[in-house]
């Protein structure tokens, strides 16, 4: 999704289940702005696993504010 800083994700289909996550390496601590399109769509809830953050996707992208320089961001249950 973007070479620097790297953002990719990824899509597990099997057995009736999808699985959808973007993986965010290197960001900056405090708040970032996360490419998410074409994994997630607009309006979709999404949590970071690390820190319990919630956001909705807008634009193809999400804002958030963490600590972490890593993020792992997945549709919220």
């Amino acid at each position: 999704l973007q070479a620097a800083p790297y953002v990719f994700g990824r899509t597990l289909e099997a057995d009736g289940i999808t699985d959808r996550v973007v993986v965010a390496l290197d960001q900056p601590a405090g708040a970032k702005t996360i490419p998410v399109a074409g994994i997630f769509r607009d309006g979709a809830v999404l949590v970071d696993a690390y820190t319990g953050t919630e956001t909705t996707v807008t634009g193809g992208g999400v804002s958030l504010t963490t600590p972490a320089g890593l993020v792992l961001l997945s549709e919220r249950p």
